[in-house]
């Protein structure tokens, strides 16, 4: 996949930042992680990839959870009230316990919980909305 390119005053040509944002639709309060490429933090073992968390939505809400050149993003969330978006485009290692986190996802730990995630690709900004 391509990525849009910028020529840039120099006359280098740079790869677009993208803005990554969720909305909640769904009715109870969700809870957010994503994982993304990051190869020279989390090469080799690590998995390649970065994974944050948590991120707390509200009904009607959007928050922004990532600015990237890559186009595209893992997520998995869950709700207040049991519901979850989850998948198996990737897994990653998250901590057992809900605490924030921000590591690579192989990152595992003694308690952590191994999810699996949803991908969803994008060439420009994106709201990913979370829904029934």
């Amino acid at each position: 996949m391509t990525q849009p390119l910028l020529g840039s005053l120099d006359g280098e040509t740079k790869a677009s930042n993208r803005q990554v944002r969720f909305r909640n639709t769904y009715g109870s309060f969700i809870w957010i992680c994503i994982a993304f490429p990051a190869t020279a933090a989390c090469g080799g073992s690590l998995g390649g990839h970065l994974t944050r968390g948590w991120w707390g939505i509200g009904l009607n809400q959007e928050v922004h959870v990532l600015t990237t050149q890559e186009s595209w993003v893992y997520f998995m969330a869950e709700a207040d009230d049991g519901a979850g978006w989850g998948g198996d485009a990737l897994t990653a290692c998250i901590p057992g316990d809900g605490s924030a986190f921000d590591h690579c996802k192989e990152q595992c730990l003694f308690g952590d919980r191994r999810v699996g995630m949803r991908a969803r690709t994008f060439s420009s900004d994106v709201v990913i909305t979370l829904s029934r």
